[in-house]
């Protein structure tokens, strides 16, 4: 299933909009302090500006896809856990 069709199906649900935001403020503010990594290492990383990292990190906006594999792949976390939907860090079910 590709990427495309799985946030398809996720954008069905209701609340998706609100929770996703959520979500991803939580995780990306967990996981950048547990590297010690600040919001201007994290906006260099991602080539957009503190401001824009930062308003992610709050939930005032929408953090993109491209986004969110990037900082999956940087902190070696699972997707699921960015989403809210896995209480683990990574796929082997380790915290």
């Amino acid at each position: 299933q590709s990427l495309m069709q799985t946030e398809q199906f996720l954008s069905t649900h209701p609340e998706w909009e609100q929770i996703k935001m959520q979500n991803n403020a939580f995780a990306a503010r967990k996981v950048s302090e547990d590297n010690d990594k600040t919001q201007q290492d994290i906006a260099d990383f991602l080539g957009i500006s503190q401001t824009m990292y930062a308003r992610y990190e709050r939930g005032a906006n929408e953090l993109p896809i491209r986004h969110l594999i990037k900082l999956c792949q940087y902190y070696h976390v699972s997707a699921d856990y960015f989403l809210g939907l896995s209480k683990y860090i990574n796929k082997k079910g380790k915290s």
